[in-house]
């Protein structure tokens, strides 16, 4: 078997497995205790987060992934 089969087959055996735990945990309700007190008290920022920095390197991102897609062309002209 070929290297990038290989790794391909393993990522697949442990995506698989993921969903198996993860089935698991929403039919016995495991973790949902954790969940409900990540919810009432959410994480606070880390020191020295800016949250204008942070909304203005979502705009550049975004404005990155707008100019390398290709533009489609609209064919119902």
């Amino acid at each position: 078997m070929s290297q990038p089969r290989e790794m391909r087959y393993a990522a697949a055996q442990a995506f698989e497995e993921s969903l198996q735990q993860l089935q698991h945990r929403l039919e016995t309700g495991e973790g949902q205790g954790a969940h409900r007190s990540a919810q009432a008290n959410p994480p606070a920022a880390p020191a020295g987060f800016d949250l204008d920095s942070f909304e203005a390197a979502i705009a550049d991102i975004d404005q990155f992934m707008q100019a390398t897609q290709p533009r489609s062309v609209d064919q119902s002209v």
